[in-house]
């Protein structure tokens, strides 16, 4: 009921019948300002303006006129209020968002470090293993060679002891020929 009203109003003013406009707009406009519907609202005071125009009652025209613009900045204001929240949302959405990536990034770098540092502990635990293992090589073969050494110089002096044995053996038997060999 509300839009043939304001369609009615509309389309006497436009056939300059501005009075039966005006008369079906001022309907529509306390329905309008009752529930708060600014944009109709502001439609209403433009038509408002232009009918009064048309009839030349500049004072009244002059007054809607006012009020068009007055309710048209307090939208826009309010339009751009809303945009400058929902910028301001979106950048610090954007902003926290890149904090994130930041913190995600840092993470991963130092996931990287940490897999860096086990790779190295682990080649340092690898090579000190390869050390000991080779130093316990070295330690048995120097054990061997020193049970060897041992051997061989026990060896080396049964060797000996048997070699004055046998010269002192062959020293008597020397002698016992040569005593015999004087005796004949």
């Amino acid at each position: 009921m509300e839009s043939i009203w304001y369609n009615l109003g509309e389309l006497y003013i436009k056939t300059n019948q501005p009075q039966k406009g005006i008369k079906y707009i001022n309907k529509i406009m306390e329905f309008y300002e009752g529930n708060g519907d600014k944009e109709n609202v502001l439609n209403g005071y433009e038509l408002l303006y232009l009918a009064y125009e048309k009839m030349n009652d500049y004072k009244n025209a002059n007054k809607f006129y006012k009020a068009y613009i007055g309710l048209k900045d307090t939208i826009f204001n309010q339009n751009n209020s809303a945009v400058m929240v929902n910028f301001q949302k979106r950048l610090e959405v954007e902003a926290r968002d890149s904090k994130i990536e930041l913190l995600n990034k840092g993470k991963k770098a130092q996931a990287a470090e940490i897999e860096k540092q086990k790779f190295v502990r682990n080649s340092i635990i690898a090579g000190l293993c390869l050390v000991f293992v080779l130093a316990l090589v070295i330690a048995r073969s120097l054990y061997n060679n020193k049970k060897k050494n041992k051997l061989i110089t026990q060896q080396k002096l049964l060797v000996e002891q048997q070699k004055e044995h046998i010269e002192e053996k062959s020293k008597e038997i020397t002698d016992s020929i040569n005593y015999a060999q004087r005796i004949q």
